[in-house]
């Protein structure tokens, strides 16, 4: 969760938060309310962008860039890298999603994110997807609320599964 808004949910400002999953388990009432396909993303100059299938060996040539330590990035960068990165230069671009955004628009490095925070970056072909050899699992997208909450909390659950963009992930995942 970026720094202001965990702030703010540590101080009670806040009394429900929705994030990716950044690798850190939460404390206090959470849970998994669905999945976002995860997607690996380059600038439409990148060399790679003009690949039909992109290994992991091509990969290892330019910069993972990530917004910032404990970041959704970060974290699938790490969970990939365990399986099909290992060697992978992470370059940091300290607390901005929207440099990251536009360094990896403009040519200056690749990206694992969430599908949905980039849609828009997709849809107007500032970003493009570049298809791995391997396929990449879904991130978690996870609800975490201060316990005062009370009777809502049914609701909260209802309400976060029908809005899942990956329904058949987050009932694959209740059924294990």
């Amino acid at each position: 969760m970026p720094l202001c808004r965990s702030r703010a949910f540590g101080a009670g400002e806040l009394d429900l938060v929705f994030q990716y999953d950044n690798g850190v388990r939460a404390l206090g009432p959470h849970a998994v309310v669905g999945h976002d396909r995860t997607v690996l993303l380059a600038g439409p100059t990148h060399p790679l962008a003009r690949h039909e299938l992109v290994t992991p060996e091509q990969l290892l040539a330019y910069d993972f860039l990530v917004a910032e330590p404990g970041c959704t990035s970060e974290m699938l960068v790490d969970r990939f890298g365990r399986d099909l990165l290992a060697g992978a230069q992470l370059a940091m671009i300290q607390g901005s999603l929207s440099a990251l955004l536009r360094l990896a628009g403009h040519g200056h490095g690749v990206s694992l994110l969430p599908e949905l925070a980039v849609e828009r970056e997709l849809r107007d072909s500032e970003l493009v997807e570049l298809r791995l050899a391997e396929r990449l699992r879904p991130v978690s997208m996870v609800a975490q609320w201060h316990p005062r909450l009370g009777r809502a909390e049914p609701s909260l659950h209802d309400l976060a599964r029908r809005a899942d963009p990956l329904p058949e992930v987050s009932q694959a995942a209740r059924e294990s």
